[in-house]
This record gives structure tokens, sequence and C-alpha cells, in this order.
């Protein structure tokens, strides 16, 4: 049974703002996120997603290593 990532096109769609605005790819701002833990990257990240969904509370994002997806918490 497949497993759900609920919130993983809220946290696409940061990064892929990210990425636009750095002119780099996709790949490229995933792997700074995930992988570099990039501090630009990261602090670009969550002040979009407050600018954007400032009605939510998400406090973590989580990246699942099996599907590659993303969950805000």
């Amino acid at each position: 049974m497949p497993h759900k990532h609920s919130t993983h096109k809220i946290a696409r769609g940061i990064l892929l703002k990210i990425a636009q605005k750095q002119n780099k790819s996709f790949a490229k701002i995933k792997q700074l996120f995930v992988y570099e833990c990039d501090p630009y990257v990261t602090e670009e990240f969550w002040k979009l997603l407050r600018k954007h969904y400032p009605n939510h509370q998400y406090v973590n994002v989580y990246h699942c290593p099996g599907c590659g997806k993303f969950d805000l918490e």
C-alpha cells in the first residue's frame, strides 16, 4: 500500500520558486536543501513558506528517503 505525503506539493512549490529565483534547476536546489543543508536555501524556504502560507504553523519539513517526497509538520 503506497504511503502519502499530503503537503509535498507545497514544499516542492516553494523549492521551485527558489530555483527560479536563483536560476538553478529544481534538482540542484533540492540537493542543496535536503543533502547539503545550505543555509541560504533553508532560510529562503522558511521565509517563502511563511509568506505564502501564513495561517499554517509548519515547524518541520521531512524528506522521505524511500520516495523522495516532502511532508510538512
